[in-house]
């Protein structure tokens, strides 16, 4: 029944999208025609769509594209430029910074004064930052360098972003060192996109009024995930060279990049009981992100029979008659001790049906490739009808699945902001907000007293996966009539992060405030609090696994 029913719906969508070309081809135009429904592994296009709807789920804040741009910001209070400079260490260190960071792409400088971020120009930094600069127009030293702002511009960025200063910022509404944890919010919205935060820092004594205090000079660096460069190596080779004392403080939250997939092969997943079958599996491994997709359609039926996959996999007995469940996902190694900042105690997965939601990213996907044109004059200027609304070029259509993604009728200029985005048809936008999260229970398990033996043994932990034994053909949560698509997330619940001891050092921190109110301790409470109450992404890896209808 099953098939016959696959085969009644393939026919009438035929006709469906028959009826669709011939109503496009009125005009006597072709209508270029995309089909979704097949997941073609070896597609470029297909490659794309995985690593764009997997980007939804990895991070809680979307990113905007990379940009290569390095961002330099200089606080010129007289913190660093009258006591930190004071110190001959200090000051060889942020010369030979500035001889260092001339080799990242498009450098941009920033001076931190009079409340402002004020551009640099010129071409004289190094010049400019250790001396020309320190003083104002009236020969004074200058004041007020807003770090904050300087934290909150670098994070609403992706750019390396990369901040020098004393960590002492002043507030001049009130007139005194701020008391508040101000650089809390730039903080937790860098680490929620799975950035890291470096800090160097240098250790000196400023000598006030007849007073020594306990102070540090920092370089802050901002580095998002997808720089691929090395400041921070070259520096440290660079520092060594010309014996300048430092020390340094990682923060990291991303744990995308804990694990090392022992296949066979490039093509091949780890699925190695499932190969032993001599079975072919279409399949796609993420090259620089923490995802597979492998596709078991074109041989086993989803169901419990003698030819389905199941049985082969959980039910067939080993050679000697007794049970033997055999893993459908294995070879998959986790290194949970390279977390940054974290220990992890307990791993588990997490099951969805994510099939409507990537059709549906799919359709968005192309239909954003594939926009809408409008007539225009010799002049450049849209044509316009009677009504005044666009004349759109009916020679340019699409046809994704079994319609065009938008709606052109009676529309006007305005309603092509944003690359036509208010145009398209409801079954083909996409927002985070689609990410339903359909929960399959009963499915698979994680073999977790293997992956236990593997950590003792190996030092690291292996995925093993397998059918449920309370898998069976009245589950829900599949469709019976399309493939499905599950997705299967190896998560560490946010709880089980558990922040390594001194981890955020209250000493390197810290430090004595001049006005003789005791220790200044927002950074430090910033960070803490951040990475306290903010913990990684639970998602360690995921498996995007196609299977035919089910039963």
């Amino acid at each position: 029944m099953k098939k016959i029913t696959n085969k009644l719906k393939s026919f009438i969508s035929i006709i469906i999208l028959i009826l669709t070309l011939n109503s496009c081809d009125f005009g006597g135009n072709d209508c270029k025609v995309i089909d979704i429904d097949y997941n073609d592994t070896t597609s470029d296009d297909f490659k794309d769509i995985l690593e764009k709807f997997n980007a939804f789920y990895a991070y809680e804040n979307e990113l905007s594209d990379y940009k290569d741009n390095t961002n330099v910001y200089v606080d010129l209070s007289d913190g660093i430029t009258r006591y930190a400079l004071g110190n001959s260490n200090n000051k060889k260190l942020l010369e030979q910074f500035f001889f260092s960071v001339q080799n990242e792409e498009n450098l941009n400088y920033f001076e931190l004064s009079d409340d402002k971020i004020i551009p640099y120009n010129d071409t004289n930094a190094l010049s400019y930052f250790t001396s020309t600069g320190h003083r104002d127009g009236n020969g004074r030293l200058k004041v007020g360098a807003p770090i904050d702002k300087a934290f909150n511009e670098i994070a609403s960025k992706n750019e390396l972003g990369i901040v020098i200063t004393d960590g002492e910022l002043y507030d001049s509404a009130s007139q005194q060192v701020s008391m508040n944890p101000w650089a809390s919010d730039a903080f937790k919205s860098w680490f929620a996109s799975g950035n890291k935060l470096e800090i160097l820092y240098t250790d000196f004594n400023e000598n006030n009024s007849g007073k020594t205090y306990k102070k540090h000079m920092y370089l802050l660096f901002f580095i998002p995930r997808d720089y691929d460069g090395n400041i921070m190596s070259a520096l440290d080779e660079d520092f060594k060279f010309n014996n300048v004392r430092y020390k340094n403080l990682s923060f990291n939250t991303d744990v995308t990049n804990l694990y090392t997939r022992d296949y066979p092969d490039a093509q091949t997943p780890g699925g190695n009981e499932y190969l032993d079958l001599s079975k072919p599996v279409s399949s796609y491994f993420s090259a620089k992100n923490n995802f597979e997709y492998f596709s078991v359609t074109g041989d086993y039926n989803f169901d419990f029979t003698n030819s389905g996959i199941v049985y082969p996999m959980r039910d067939y007995p080993d050679d000697d008659g007794n049970d033997f469940n055999r893993p459908i996902i294995q070879k998959l190694f986790l290194d949970l001790k390279s977390i940054t900042n974290y220990e992890v105690d307990n791993l588990k997965i997490n099951v969805t049906n994510v099939s409507e939601e990537f059709m549906r990213f799919k359709r968005n996907y192309y239909a954003k490739k594939n926009p809408p044109s409008f007539n225009k004059d010799q002049n450049g200027n849209p044509e316009l009808d009677t009504n005044n609304h666009l004349i759109f070029d009916d020679t340019n259509c699409t046809i994704i699945g079994d319609d065009e993604a938008y709606d052109t009728f009676q529309k006007n200029l305005e309603d092509t902001d944003n690359n036509f985005t208010k145009m398209l048809k409801p079954d083909y936008t996409f927002s985070k907000s689609d990410l339903k999260n359909k929960e399959i229970k009963d499915f698979v398990f994680l073999d977790s007293e293997d992956g236990d033996t593997n950590v003792l043994n190996l030092g690291n932990y292996e995925v093993i996966i397998k059918f449920d034994k309370k898998f069976e053909d009245n589950n829900l949560g599949f469709s019976t009539q399309e493939n499905n698509i599950v997705k299967i997330d190896v998560i560490v619940d946010k709880n089980d992060f558990k922040l390594k001891t001194n981890t955020v050092p209250r000493q390197a921190l810290t430090w004595d405030k001049i006005d003789n109110s005791g220790v200044d301790q927002t950074l430090y409470t910033s960070l803490r609090n951040v990475l306290n109450n903010n913990k990684p992404s639970p998602i360690i890896y995921t498996y995007y696994i196609e299977l035919g209808p089910f039963n």
